[in-house]
């Protein structure tokens, strides 16, 4: 009997559920009513206003500001190189960035990273170059027949160079859309002054929305700003440092020391046993004289 009451009471509990479920779907709706709505409309602007067939171009102006309100001073002679490292893909979903051949072994969304997330990444993307120089020779070759717009094989180049004028100014045009790496490759000039340029990425064309209307900007300008060289960070010498010694005078050499001559005894001759001889026997006459005095002094 229970068995059959609990099967007969199971559709009331799934349509309570379902019904908890409506509700909780209906007060997310009454929050956020334009939230997605205002995220659909832009995607379609952005898809809208592309256009794929239009160049790009990248104009940097390098210079040093000392003060807030002093003039700048241009930086010339910075050797400038953009990579390409991803490239620009428009669906009907808006722009993907997928890395280009020869970085098939990094993996980044661009779209989510934050402005810190870009730099760790134009960081890690240049140090990477440094190490695999076959990545850079594959991303000077255009294998991808999909890009925008159609590279004409001559300017538009996966990886260019440039340096800086004496205005400071560095340009490169007919450029392919998608995300350029820019690092700093040499100097010489005013730039030798300086520290060098940190890596940057930077998206072609970029799109800026502001006021609720979005703009793509295909011709992109930059004021990336350069610090002194900081000198080289003297050694502290230490607190107590040791006596010096006295230096050790020249001595002169010792001289070879002259062998002492050996004096020679004297020869063993005749008259030197006839002396022993005497000797001997004056003893034994004073040894007898003794002897019988002994005696006599006794009787």
């Amino acid at each position: 009997m229970q068995y059959h009451h609990q099967e007969k009471n199971r559709p009331g509990a799934w349509a309570r559920l379902l019904a908890l479920l409506a509700a909780l779907v209906l007060c997310l709706t009454v929050l956020y009513p334009g939230r997605a709505l205002a995220e659909g409309e832009e995607t379609e602007a952005m898809v809208r206003s592309y256009d794929a067939g239009k160049w790009g171009s990248l104009t940097l102006r390098l210079s040093y500001t000392k003060e807030e309100k002093a003039d700048a001073i241009p930086l010339d002679g910075a050797q400038i190189r953009i990579v390409r490292i991803a490239d620009l893909q428009m669906t009907d979903k808006g722009p993907s960035y997928p890395l280009r051949e020869g970085l098939d072994k990094l993996h980044y969304d661009f779209l989510t990273l934050s402005a810190g997330g870009l730099r760790q990444a134009a960081k890690e993307i240049a140090d990477y170059l440094k190490t695999h120089p076959e990545a850079l020779t594959a991303l000077e070759k255009e294998s991808n027949p999909q890009v925008s717009p159609k590279p004409d094989g001559s300017t538009s180049k996966g990886v260019r160079t440039a340096t800086s004028d004496a205005q400071g100014k560095v340009f490169f045009d007919h450029l392919v859309h998608g995300i350029y790496l820019i690092t700093q490759e040499g100097q010489t000039g005013t730039a030798k002054n300086f520290a060098p340029l940190a890596p940057v990425l930077c998206f072609m064309p970029e799109y800026l929305n502001a006021e609720g209307k979005g703009t793509w900007i295909y011709d992109v300008v930059a004021n990336p700003k350069y610090s002194p060289k900081k000198p080289p960070t003297p050694v502290p010498p230490p607190e107590n440092p040791p006596p010096e010694k006295p230096p050790t005078p020249n001595t002169p050499p010792e001289k070879p020391k002259t062998p002492s001559t050996p004096v020679p005894k004297p020869p063993f001759t005749g008259d030197m046993i006839h002396m022993g001889l005497w000797i001997g026997m004056g003893l034994v006459a004073l040894i007898a004289l003794f002897v019988v005095l002994r005696k006599n002094k006794k009787k």
